[in-house]
């Protein structure tokens, strides 16, 4: 250190310590890119993995297949083994410090995808059918009082067949035979379907096919046990694809399969019927074409997300609106696909910042759960985070908010986001101007956050027979006797409404979204048991309508909504007293979130419009009001020449506001109108209706046959919201409450979960990336599947983006596809694609096969491969293939699988640098002996044994064979490039040599740039380059070298265009691939000397 770098003023002593001992920094490792499926993870990113825990940790266990008991649930992606992580595992076990770059494949539209079936992601089907269930609450008898039939869906059945008929008491050509509810459905261009009553909470479902003898009859339950729906009908799309799938003779499971169920729900419904003394009844129906279609360049494979995250309300009570509250974050899965809605976000700890606090800003903990198996774990958690964009705790900066977009122009992903992601599980999306300037109120903290988008429920208008029902249900009738209105439902996801002492939060309280059951008491949870249908609720939407659009912005559109919008802010105490300004001892004995209760109950309206005169007496309003007490009272107004209230009746004629006046006049009638029980007002021809009970309850219909008349138009009663018992406000709304700060003192956290993950592959498909999918002549305007590997190889053709030494596509055999992976490593020039071959091993989830021998082609196999290799005129020492697929055993599972070549090459090449160096040839007995565990994994079999003839005529070819020797085992033969041309190159152990130099002196070149163009900074190269060619030629990589670099190399010319210019000769070190030996039998006098 200079004195320069000292400041003397005083005199004194200046002491510095300067550390010369420090390490330079080692560069990390470099290793194999593998493609392939996996069990979970980021999708279409590179993701380096050091280990092969690490890679269980992200990606999950190795895929043997044949997994999972309900495959819709559990996903399609367990049927089939994928073998991208075999290669990962075999590689990794050599234990050599070199990473592997996973790529997991989902399904995405090409960026010239065109609008065949094939070229979009995802799955469609040819029909679908909802089963609904409601409260048995349609009377025989004529004339008595009722209420609005409400059906909600509670399951959907898919199918390939367009002639597939469902309904519940048989399916048959003429009406329907047994003892059967009063509510029919009626099926368009199908067999007549009926409705029944749950006896016990089973039912008879019959399934067939239009015109044809094949049906099935099941007896079942949406209730766990014997007669569960899910163990009794067929829930596996695969089952239905029959170039992979025989399903057992009988049960027409290869015509259908059961997608969606809603458990939770049918347990509400029956709930609702038991209290009200009643039954369940179930009906089918189908649903429109678009429900069935999955299949769109909006289904390309998303990540799961939450709603949006809302603030406490800051305004007058009865202004309170929370989808107009600001919309500040949300959080998106990492890992993209179905895996996503696995997870769920706590938000926890919630605390107002106090009057006069150093920061406005409060202050919250986020806590991420993941449900794995049956059974729930806590993940991750960031603690005291803020929405204070300066601050170090700021939600963004903390958990991070990048994420990645394909930009098809530069075919590259690019990076948008302020901070890198902390979290292997979530990001933070912020809203438009919270990111940057915060929220709109420097105290706002999380206070709800808006619920799933769902199909919007809606109401049929026909009284009778509702032809054409409309919305998401296909045409179809559904009669019933009596006049009373349909209202169809969607399911919605479940939720907390009542306080409960969540088992992670000592005595706080939970609400919002649970990831577990029910309990057997009302709004209890069994946190013992995992709700494993949630997901069913929270799955991508299909391309009907805006349902899929609106679940990727998170806001309802014009035929959605929200499932439900949650805030604290609705959150209702009672206890023994009610809760004043200090909740600090404050003991409730409930505490309930009650939506619509911070404005309090709010009455149903409707209005009745007259532009002319009606019809004499035969034009009919029936109207419903609704009791404190829940009680419905129905009453009929007819139009007549005069007012005659006690009569029902109200005049025609004299002008619209004299109908209007006198329809008021007999709707307030006493005795025979409805009184009290509805306030009447008129402006005009308009009369306008008002519930005297507020709430929810109020919302009932307005029927007859005035709205038929053209001179009269008729409004339903809408608006009615909260409950209609006299349960107490909000307690945020409070006029004597303490307001926000104080109700956290009791209820400060809540729970959301993810919502809209999808893999944008076919479910109908065990392995929705086999060779038959993704076809010979297929491009990525017409395959989603080869759109999704292109995607994948252009992820890794920029050098300065991604290091790697190898590159797999275990499995992937499409010649365009794997010559391309060639084309990339030789444009690269740092890295040896390994290539599996075409037409070697029809794997099961490609084609069915009656025996072992179907699943290889016929004799001469091996020539024919090496034939067809030939014929690609692939001239590249970047690439290498191998002769034939292997069985391997699967250590975690205890299975065998059989899986391509390019698995256990892989693995002897991580063995071979881990026991020798990069440079020794990956094969023979020494290094290539497969049964010595050489591989990585355990190798057992071969499906095809190669004879000696075999092995030439591959090797010629340039194919590797793997040979299976009688004393020694499974032995990989053979270490040729791609190369077609003769040299040294020609060989793996060559290439591999020379990928590794230049990626070394790469390194240290790299550190001259921008040095002075002089001999002091050429020697400084050759004093770097020449001890590290010695050290390979020592351990017998090269057996000579010479590095030039002065002014012959480095002329005047290049240094004024600011180039230094060095040639370094090389002498690689060959393998000996061939033993020659000659036995030279002599005389007995002969000497051996001559």
């Amino acid at each position: 250190m200079s004195a320069k770098k000292f400041k003397f003023v005083s005199p004194g002593v200046f002491l510095s310590e300067i550390d010369n001992s420090q390490l330079p920094k080692v560069p990390g490792g470099v290793g194999p890119v593998v493609i392939g499926r996996t069990r979970r993870g980021p999708a279409l990113k590179p993701v380096k993995v050091n280990s092969f825990q690490e890679f269980v940790e992200i990606f999950g266990e190795p895929l043997p297949g044949n997994e999972g008991e309900d495959p819709w649930r559990d996903g399609n992606g367990l049927l089939a083994p994928s073998y991208a992580p075999y290669a990962a595992q075999a590689y990794l076990r050599a234990d050599i410090n070199s990473p592997v770059t996973v790529v997991r494949l989902l399904g995405i539209g090409g960026d010239d995808a065109d609008d065949s079936a094939t070229g979009h992601p995802g799955w469609d089907a040819e029909t679908a059918f909802g089963i609904f269930a409601g409260v048995d609450n349609l009377p025989a008898a004529t004339g008595s009082e009722r209420v609005a039939t409400e059906a909600t869906l509670v399951g959907i059945i898919y199918s390939n067949e367009s002639e597939l008929q469902v309904g519940v008491g048989g399916v048959q050509a003429g009406p329907p035979t047994g003892t059967l509810s009063s509510l029919t459905n009626v099926a368009s261009g199908s067999a007549t379907l009926s409705a029944v009553k749950a006896t016990n909470h089973t039912f008879n479902l019959g399934i067939g096919i239009n015109g044809s003898t094949r049906n099935v009859q099941k007896n079942v339950s949406f209730r766990k046990g014997s007669k569960f729906i899910r163990d009794v009908l067929n829930t596996s799309p695969v089952a239905t694809n029959s170039l992979i799938s025989t399903p057992p003779s009988g049960t027409l499971a290869d015509k259908y399969w059961l997608g969606e169920t809603f458990e939770e729900t049918y347990e509400e419904i029956a709930r609702e019927a038991t209290q009200r003394s009643l039954g369940v009844n179930i009906f089918t129906a189908p649903l429109g074409a678009n429900m069935t279609d999955f299949r769109s360049l909006g289904h390309s494979l998303s990540a799961a997300r939450s709603g949006w995250v809302i603030p406490q309300y800051i305004g007058a009570t009865g202004s309170f609106s929370p989808s107009q509250l600001e919309r500040m974050f949300r959080f998106h899965a990492i890992q993209e696909g179905e895996q996503g809605l696995d997870i769920s976000v706590c938000i926890e700890n919630v605390k107002i910042a106090e009057d006069g606090a150093p920061s406005p800003y409060g202050r919250f903990d986020v806590v991420v759960k993941q449900r794995r198996g049956g059974r729930i774990y806590v993940v991750d958690s960031y603690e005291n985070l803020n929405l204070n964009p300066h601050s170090d705790n700021f939600i963004a900066r903390k958990i991070g908010d990048q994420y990645f977009e394909w930009d098809p122009q530069q075919k590259r992903n690019k990076v948008y986001g302020n901070y890198p992601n902390r979290s292997s599980y979530i990001r933070v999306e912020m809203g438009l101007d919270v990111g940057e300037n915060g929220p709109s109120n420097p105290k706002s903290v999380p206070f709800g956050y808006f619920g799933p988008i769902k199909p919007a429920d809606f109401t049929s208008t026909d009284d009778d027979n509702h032809n054409n029902i409309g919305s998401y249900v296909a045409n179809c009738t559904i009669q019933h006797s009596g006049s009373t209105k349909l209202k169809v439902k969607w399911p919605s996801a479940s939720h907390i409404t009542t306080g409960s002492v969540g088992i992670d939060l000592a005595a706080k309280y939970v609400m919002g979204h649970t990831p577990y059951n029910k309990g057997d008491a009302v709004e209890s949870v069994n946190y013992a048991s995992v709700n494993l249908g949630m997901k069913d609720y929270l799955r991508k939407l299909s391309s009907f309508g805006t349902h899929a659009g609106a679940q990727l912005t998170g806001i309802a559109g014009n035929d959605t909504e929200h499932a439900y919008i949650f805030s604290l802010d609705d959150v209702v105490i009672t206890g023994s007293e009610s809760p004043g300004a200090d909740l600090t001892a404050y003991t409730p004995n409930s505490v309930d979130f009650v939506s619509g209760s911070h404005v309090g109950r709010v009455a149903a309206t409707a209005t009745i419009t007259f532009t002319d005169a009606v019809a004499d007496n035969t034009t009919a309003l029936i109207i419903t009001s609704v009791d404190a007490d829940g009680t419905e009272t129905t009453r009929t107004y007819k139009a007549a020449g005069g007012n005659d209230a006690a009569a029902g009746q109200f005049i025609r004629t004299g002008g619209i506001a004299l109908s209007a006046a006198g329809l008021k006049l007999a709707i307030e009638d006493s005795t025979r109108g409805h009184g009290s029980k509805i306030t009447v007002s008129t402006n005009g021809g308009v009369v306008t209706l008002t519930q005297a009970v507020a709430g929810e309850a109020g919302n009932i219909s307005i029927g007859g046959t005035l709205n038929d008349d053209a001179n009269a138009s008729v409004t339903g009663f809408t608006g009615g919201r909260g409950p209609s018992t006299s349960i107490g406000r909000a307690y945020t709304s409070l006029s004597g409450g303490g307001g926000a700060i104080e109700l956290l003192r009791i209820v400060d956290s809540f729970s959301m979960p993810l919502c809209a993950g999808f893999d944008g592959v076919d479910v109908t498909e065990a392995d929705p990336f086999n060779m038959r999918v993704i076809g010979s002549n297929s491009t990525t305007r017409n395959s989603y599947a080869h759109a999704s590997v292109d995607r994948a190889i252009e992820l890794i053709k920029d050098p300065e983006a991604l290091e790697m030494n190898l590159a797999s596509i275990p499995g992937i055999t499409n010649t365009t596809l794997t010559t391309k992976l060639v084309q990339v490593c030789e444009a690269r020039a740092d890295a040896l694609a390994i290539i599996d071959l075409p037409n070697v091993y029809l794997p099961p989830a490609q084609q069915k096969c009656d025996t072992f021998k179907d699943r290889l082609p016929a004799s001469g196999r091996a020539a024919q491969s090496a034939k067809s290799l030939i014929a690609r005129q692939i001239n590249s020492s970047y690439g290498a293939a191998y002769y034939p697929w292997v069985k391997i055993r699967d250590t975690i599972s205890a299975r065998d699988v059989w899986v391509p070549p390019s698995v256990v090459a892989l693995g002897v090449m991580g063995y071979t640098e881990q026991r020798d160096e990069v440079w020794f040839a990956p094969a023979g007995f020494n290094r290539g002996g497969l049964n010595e565990g050489n591989a990585g994994v355990p190798v057992l079999q071969v499906t095809e044994q190669l004879l000696s003839s075999e092995r030439d005529r591959l090797y010629e070819a340039n194919i590797n064979p793997i040979a299976s020797f009688v004393s020694e085992g499974l032995v990989v033969f053979g270490q040729k490039t791609l190369q077609m041309t003769p040299s040294a190159l020609d060989r793996i152990n060559v290439r591999r040599l020379l990928i590794f130099v230049k990626k070394e002196i790469s390194r240290i070149a790299n550190g001259l740039l921008f040095d002075q163009n002089v001999p002091a900074t050429w020697n400084r190269f050759t004093g770097q380059v020449v001890p590290f060619l010695e050290g390979v030629k020592t351990r017998l990589g090269l057996t000579d070298f010479k590095v030039v670099l002065d002014r012959t190399t480095t002329t005047p010319d290049l240094v004024d265009r600011n180039i230094m210019y060095a040639k370094i000769f090389l002498k690689p070190a060959r393998a000996i691939e061939f033993i020659a030996v000659d036995f030279v039998i002599t005389r007995s006098g002969a000497s051996f000397d001559d």
